[in-house]
């Protein structure tokens, strides 16, 4: 749904599209409790659906509404802000269910609050300034869409970016505990610990690398941050400074951040009109990145044990093969901006 979520977006405005996919979503939580099998897919169909409009409709919402020169300081505020509002989400539903209260009743709670939501909205987020009249028509837009997709800096800048996070989404996900257990010896808890540390640097310093790319070279910024998450893979796999190990997966984060500069970039790119297209596309070609990237950690992994290769090893050498592809595809793309500007 990334690319019809921009396209809808590009069309209509953010405004209407927002409010339209919080109902939606509410709608679906509620679904999904009210009756059988089938009718219970059908309601996280629709939550998934409304959901996808999210991200790319406060980018969207963004350029609408901030100078363009904003949209990458306000980008990288909102990824943290949504990442620290997933965490906490969770934790809620826990305080939640404490209360008595079942799954059931959570998720109607949920559904129900969509409506206030959905007001909320129509008052505080401003009208579009332009009608739907005078908004590209769909046949504008998909034109614009297919020149996007032929881009190839659109490609390179959602790849570099795809390759950087990689070892983020590694960590943070499946073979994150069995990394750090391998590595430091850490039991699963404080290995979860870990985790949370990156996500906490990662967090914190997504809108200071924003900040720093425009005080200084983006290429700088980004082949610094190649290069510090290198070196704390292999401080990790090397078992140095184990008693500083939050410390180091905290700064693991920190230079992982850096890949909120595809934003940075993407302004430079994309025509801020067709903007919801531009970053659906970029959303999905990193997504699809950042899959193969857990894949091929997998493969490595299974490569690594016929060799009696540890997998922290294994993983590690997989980061320096990734990284080392982030940085020659992120110098051609920067090359290319400068050339074409």
């Amino acid at each position: 749904m990334q690319i019809p979520a921009g396209v809808l977006l590009d069309r209509f405005g953010s405004k209407k599209v927002l409010i339209s996919a919080t109902l939606l979503c509410g709608i679906g939580n509620i679904i999904f409790v009210s009756g059988d099998y089938e009718l219970a897919l059908f309601g996280r169909l629709l939550v998934g659906l409304g959901s996808s409009f999210a991200f790319i409709g406060v980018l969207k919402l963004t350029l609408e509404n901030f100078e363009s020169k904003y949209f990458p300081i306000i980008t990288s505020l909102v990824i943290s802000l949504g990442t620290l509002a997933a965490a906490f989400s969770q934790n809620i539903s826990v305080i939640i269910s404490h209360y008595d209260t079942s799954w059931i009743n959570i998720f109607i709670y949920s559904g129900v609050i969509a409506l206030p939501l959905a007001i909320f909205f129509q008052l505080i987020i401003p009208h579009e300034k332009y009608s739907s009249a005078l908004m590209p028509k769909f046949s504008e837009i998909l034109k614009r869409g297919k020149q996007l997709i032929k881009n190839s800096l659109i490609w390179k800048n959602a790849i570099w970016a795809g390759l950087l996070y990689t070892p983020t989404v590694i960590l943070t996900s499946q073979y994150g505990v069995l990394y750090f257990k391998q590595s430091y010896g850490f039991d699963s808890i404080y290995s979860t610990t870990m985790i949370t540390a990156i996500f906490v640097g990662w967090i914190i310093f997504s809108p200071i690398m924003t900040h720093l790319c425009n005080k200084f070279s983006g290429k700088k910024i980004i082949t610094i941050s190649i290069v510090g998450i290198l070196l704390v893979s292999i401080l990790i796999n090397a078992q140095l400074l184990k008693n500083y190990a939050i410390g180091i997966a905290f700064l693991f984060g920190t230079f992982s951040a850096s890949q909120v500069l595809v934003w940075y970039y993407f302004n430079k790119i994309c025509p801020p009109s067709f903007a919801a297209v531009g970053i659906a596309i970029t959303n999905m070609l990193i997504t699809l990145v950042i899959e193969i990237g857990q894949l091929s950690a997998g493969l490595a992994i299974d490569s690594g044990d016929h060799f009696n290769i540890n997998a922290n090893t294994s993983i590690t050498i997989a980061f320096g093969i990734v990284l080392a592809l982030a940085f020659i595809i992120m110098i051609n793309m920067i090359k290319k901006i400068k050339n074409d500007s």
